[in-house]
């Protein structure tokens, strides 16, 4: 089945798939990748709380075929939490996969993410302040004299 193809299967038989006309070939979440031809990446098409959940990485083979496959920086168990939950050792361990030529545009979109994950904690840190402030003042409301009566 096409469309649950091995890499290194699809390399073996690149002329014939070249003969049908097929030069990309899109890797799914259980197959091995091909990380050591990655020649880029950029943001996916998953997005959640301003970012772009996962990357869709581009290896060209010296065969002549490429391959695209997504890489998710969040687990999907994340959705509907309302923070990240970036899974940093994943994305450490893609980043020694990758040829340095490479590395440079996931730097990139990684910095950018870090951007808008510190702003969003920046947001929480404020929201975190104002709901304190509203506690203390609850308790201070809740602080009554009784006087004799």
């Amino acid at each position: 089945m096409l469309d649950r193809i091995d890499w290194q299967k699809a390399v073996k038989n690149a002329e014939h798939y070249k003969a049908l006309d097929i030069k990309r070939i899109y890797l799914f979440d259980e197959c091995d990748k091909p990380w050591k031809f990655v020649t880029s990446c950029e943001p996916g098409g998953s997005h959640r709380l301003e970012i772009s959940t996962d990357i869709r990485f581009v290896a060209k083979h010296p065969c002549g075929l490429q391959f695209d496959w997504c890489f998710d920086i969040e687990p999907r168990s994340a959705d509907g939490k309302s923070g990240y939950y970036i899974d940093v050792e994943g994305i450490q361990r893609v980043m020694e996969l990758i040829p340095l030529a490479a590395r440079a545009s996931l730097s990139e979109y990684l910095k950018e993410c870090a951007d808008k994950v510190e702003a969003k904690a920046d947001d929480y840190q404020e929201e975190a302040k104002r709901q304190y402030g509203a506690a203390a003042a609850l308790r201070k409301s809740a602080q009554i004299e009784l006087l004799p009566a």
